[in-house]
C-alpha cells in the first residue's frame, strides 16, 4: 500500500474513532429526575429533599454531588438500620444509578440533607437543586415544598 493511501486510511480511521467516542459517551446516558420535593423548614433549619432518578440510557451513571442556593450545605445521605435495630444516618459520597435502572431517594433510605436553609420553606413554595452526575454532568431541578 502506498504511503498516501496509508495516510488517507489513517485519517479516515481516526475520524471514525472520534465519531464513535463522541456518540457513545454522555449521549447513551439519559438521566431523568422526577417528583422532587422537600419538607418544610424554618430559615436556618435543616430538612431533607427526595426525588426519583431514572437512567434511561445504556451506561451506568453516578450521582456525585448536590447543591442549592437555598441552603448553606447540601449533601447525599443514607439512612440505615443495623442488626440491633438502631437506625442512623450517614453521609455518602455517591449514589450509583445503573443503566436502565431507577433509584428512589426517600425517607428511610437515600436522601439529600439540607442544613442552614436560607429562607422559610413553606408548603407550596419551592427550591432549586443542582445535581451533579459523573457522566451527564449537571441536572437542575425544582423541588416543591410539601408536608409529609
Amino acid at each position: 500500500m502506498s504511503p498516501r493511501r496509508v495516510a488517507t486510511l489513517a485519517t479516515v480511521l481516526a475520524a471514525v474513532v472520534l465519531a464513535v467516542v463522541a456518540c457513545s459517551s454522555a449521549s447513551e446516558t439519559k438521566i431523568v429526575v422526577a417528583g422532587a420535593w422537600v419538607r418544610p423548614a424554618p430559615a436556618g433549619g435543616e430538612t431533607a429533599a427526595y426525588f426519583t432518578v431514572t437512567n434511561a440510557g445504556g451506561h451506568d451513571d453516578v450521582l456525585v454531588g448536590v447543591s442549592t442556593p437555598d441552603a448553606q450545605t447540601a449533601g447525599l445521605h443514607k439512612t440505615s438500620t443495623d442488626a440491633s435495630g438502631m437506625t442512623g444516618m450517614a453521609h455518602t459520597d455517591s449514589i450509583a444509578i445503573p443503566a436502565g435502572g431507577t433509584v428512589e431517594l426517600k425517607a428511610g433510605g437515600y436522601h439529600v440533607m439540607l442544613t442552614g436553609v436560607t429562607k422559610d420553606l413553606v408548603v407550596g413554595g419551592s427550591i432549586d437543586l443542582v445535581l451533579t452526575f459523573e457522566q451527564v454532568g449537571v441536572v437542575r431541578v425544582k423541588a416543591e415544598v410539601k408536608g409529609g
